[in-house]
């Protein structure tokens, strides 16, 4: 909200370790599964804004 609509929105993921170094292997699935969610809100976004475009023109 409040954000406009050609705004570029980047994240960058780190690999989460534990306090010894080691893998965090729930917290990185976890990570991967909301980096792809988010992949996949976008591509929907951008599909979406894209019919709402089409959809306008054919309005006018």
């Amino acid at each position: 909200v409040g954000v406009p609509s050609d705004a570029e929105i980047q994240n960058q993921f780190l690999l989460p370790r534990n306090e010894d170094g080691a893998l965090n292997t729930t917290a990185y699935c976890t990570a991967k599964r909301n980096e792809i969610a988010l992949e996949e809100l976008e591509n929907v976004t951008a599909a979406r804004l894209s019919a709402l475009e089409t959809q306008a023109l054919q309005e006018v």
